[in-house]
């Protein structure tokens, strides 16, 4: 039952992600509303990782789209609170540090940040760590466009295909390249351009079709 409850809410994010039409993007908040409503019933059932997580990147979602950053707080503090739940009960869900580390980026924690994804980083680099490649995207982040959606579709593909061991790999590999750009995005605000060079140097490496790396 959870697990419907978890796919009907991925089917009502990701339609409000589908179009820019004006009609749609002025209404679609309610599709939002209904993906955490049914995010929220499958965490009610059983608080998996997945489900848990997944609740948090659309309320994220939902917060950055309908609010000023002003009224961000309650957004921001239902979401850390969330996902500290998950690090809590599953320390190694390397997508609640992932996230943990967007959320702070975007608001301009970048300490913060940097400190969460040098976690996701550290359990990515375990092959024994799990690596979840369903867990909902953030779609309403322009580089995770930019950088992640296409080849991580790609190698979802490539995973229901049956090549599972081949796929999962290249799914790391493309979070550790993208959590080094946003480290190194971040250190670009600091001023410091070995760390910047480093951090992109590593995830071209790991990344090399990347145009934006």
């Amino acid at each position: 039952i959870a697990k419907r409850h978890i796919q009907r809410g991925e089917i009502y994010y990701y339609s409000f992600f589908r179009t820019n039409n004006y009609f749609i993007a002025k209404s679609g908040s309610k599709l939002l509303d209904l993906s955490i409503d049914e995010f929220k019933k499958a965490v009610s059932i059983d608080p998996s990782p997945d489900a848990m997580t997944s609740l948090a990147v659309a309320i994220m979602a939902y917060g950055f789209s309908s609010y000023r950053k002003e009224k961000l707080q309650d957004v921001i503090q239902s979401v850390t609170a969330i996902l500290e739940q998950v690090i809590a009960s599953h320390p190694q869900y390397t997508i609640a540090y992932f996230n943990l580390g967007l959320l702070n980026m975007r608001i301009a924690n970048y300490g913060i940040a940097l400190d969460f994804f040098a976690v996701a980083l550290k359990l990515l680099n375990d092959t024994e760590c799990r690596i979840d490649p369903w867990c909902l995207h953030n779609r309403d982040l322009e580089v995770f466009n930019q950088l992640l959606r296409k080849h991580l579709n790609e190698n979802l593909l490539l995973l229901c295909s049956g090549e599972k061991d081949t796929a999962l790999e290249k799914i790391r590999n493309l979070y550790k390249a993208v959590i080094l750009y946003l480290i190194a995005t971040i250190e670009e605000e600091y001023g410091r351009v070995d760390k910047v060079l480093e951090a992109l140097l590593e995830a071209q490496n790991l990344f090399p079709m990347s145009g934006v790396i």
